[in-house]
């Protein structure tokens, strides 16, 4: 299975993963959230985001999603792509 990581502000991933749990009737196992809030430094946030892309690859990849481009959550998952691993 594919792992899926939202790197968002603020609580937009937890929301949107209470969005698919509720629709699915439970969490999916490969998915998580790494909320990034207006005072958070992105290279202090950056190595918890590079352990949940290896909690999350099963060895199928890992999808990141984030919520706008150019702002800090986007930047920081350019600094985590590896084509045909992490996109």
């Amino acid at each position: 299975m594919i792992g899926i990581l939202i790197i968002a502000h603020g609580g937009l991933g937890e929301s949107l993963i209470s969005c698919v749990s509720h629709v699915l009737g439970k969490k999916p196992p490969q998915l998580q959230h790494l909320a990034v809030g207006t005072n958070d430094d992105p290279s202090d946030l950056l190595p918890a985001a590079q352990e949940l892309v290896k909690e999350l690859d099963s060895g199928q990849g890992v999808l990141i999603l984030s919520d706008m481009y150019g702002a800090t959550p986007c930047n920081m998952v350019l600094k985590l792509l590896n084509p045909g691993s992490v996109e």
